[in-house]
């Protein structure tokens, strides 16, 4: 072959054999580049992402809403318990609603006192606690409470009739406003008395002896007898001034006898017919009792006064009937139900309503139900519903 047309020829031979190597890999690229675009994350989540999304719901199955614990306590008309077990009452009926409302089961705990039903929901041993609870500021420092739905105070129950007349006659003739007017009375007669057995005794000793005591209590005697203008004449001043004391103690005996018979009217009144209590005053120096537990505990105890304690109120009525106690202290609409009930004959309700408090529902604190059931209890207590639930206790004396 010619030396030029060989070299014509070599470049045409490398030219092809570089042509093919390029073809292969270009065809190997593009394989390649499909591999790994079908294997790729994006689209790995483009079809399994919604399998996953689809299979998690299947996963997790609806919880059903636990059934709530509700602590309660006997508190008529509030809270009845039947002798099958059964549970009625404002706060029983109120909280049927309730739970109504929330689409809530529930169980009812019953406990023996208001402050254990509140303790037991601070330490989440209950869900929900309702009865005659009333709200104060210790009970809210450890639980939370619902808005209120009855507005209450104490009242207080006093004794009266004939058998407690007796005993509180008794009692105002050792009450101290009577010990005092008498007492301030023989003084004066005394004073009286000694002054004439001075002036006397040198010029008239058959009538007021020089002796101090006889001289002295026969003087006594005869300032008394004056006093009651009795005049019975067996002792009698003889000197001028005796004679003049003795008219001036006249005349002071006319006023006198009426003031201090005035004042020992009164005490004897007060305290035999209406008794030692008639106001909220009158709590501190007297016997009181108090239901045990109850929210009267913390008003006594800020007053730094104890009064008797009672595990119900039919005890409590119980021992203000006998005597043992002057007054007893509990919520004013329980009172007054328990004694219309005709169970306490002897029995009345004073007009003074103090320590306002309000009834309301408690939870354990940051409980997920107080939003819910706060929005429930509005709607209900702002319908026609709850003034049918009160008068069917309030107004015929208990459960229907």
């Amino acid at each position: 072959m010619p030396r030029n047309a060989r070299a014509a020829y070599l470049p045409t031979i490398a030219t092809n054999q570089m042509q093919l190597p390029i073809g292969a890999m270009r065809c190997l690229i593009m394989l390649i580049v499909a591999m790994v675009i079908s294997h790729s994350p994006v689209s790995a989540q483009g079809t399994e992402a919604p399998e996953a999304e689809t299979a998690a719901p299947q996963t997790q199955q609806p919880q059903m809403p636990k059934t709530l614990i509700v602590g309660t306590k006997l508190a008529p008309p509030f809270v009845y318990k039947a002798e099958d077990g059964s549970w009625s009452g404002i706060s029983i009926d109120l909280w049927r609603r309730l739970a109504l409302a929330l689409n809530r089961d529930f169980e009812i705990k019953e406990f023996d006192t208001a402050q254990g039903v509140v303790d037991a929901a601070a330490e989440k041993e209950i869900d929900i606690g309702i009865s005659a609870l009333s709200v104060t500021g210790p009970r809210e420092l450890i639980a939370d409470f619902s808005h209120p739905y009855y507005q209450s105070g104490l009242g207080i129950a006093v004794a009266t009739g004939p058998a407690s007349a007796w005993v509180n006659l008794l009692r105002a003739l050792s009450s101290g406003p009577f010990l005092a007017t008498v007492g301030m009375l023989a003084l004066l007669l005394f004073a009286t008395g000694a002054v004439m057995w001075l002036i006397e005794r040198r010029h008239n000793p058959e009538h007021f002896p020089t002796d101090v005591v006889r001289g002295v209590g026969n003087g006594f005697w005869w300032s008394a007898v004056t006093m009651t203008t009795v005049g019975y004449g067996d002792k009698a001043p003889v000197t001028l001034l005796g004679r003049a004391i003795a008219v001036i103690w006249m005349f002071a005996a006319l006023i006198l006898t009426a003031v201090f018979t005035a004042q020992l009217t009164s005490a004897l009144t007060v305290q035999s017919f209406a008794g030692p209590v008639t106001s909220v005053a009158d709590l501190g120096k007297a016997n009181v009792g108090i239901l045990e537990g109850a929210s009267s505990e913390a008003y006594f105890r800020d007053r730094r006064q104890f009064p008797q304690s009672f595990a119900n109120v039919s005890a409590g009525l119980a021992a203000l009937k006998s005597g043992r106690i002057d007054a007893f202290v509990h919520d004013a609409p329980i009172l007054g139900f328990e004694i219309s009930k005709g169970d306490a004959k002897g029995i009345e309700l004073l007009g003074d309503l103090f320590e306002t408090q309000n009834y309301a529902v408690v939870m354990p604190q940051d409980s997920s139900l107080r939003e819910p059931l706060n929005q429930a209890l509005l709607e209900i207590t702002a319908s026609d519903l709850w003034p049918a639930i009160t008068s069917k206790y309030l107004d015929v004396g208990g459960p229907q």
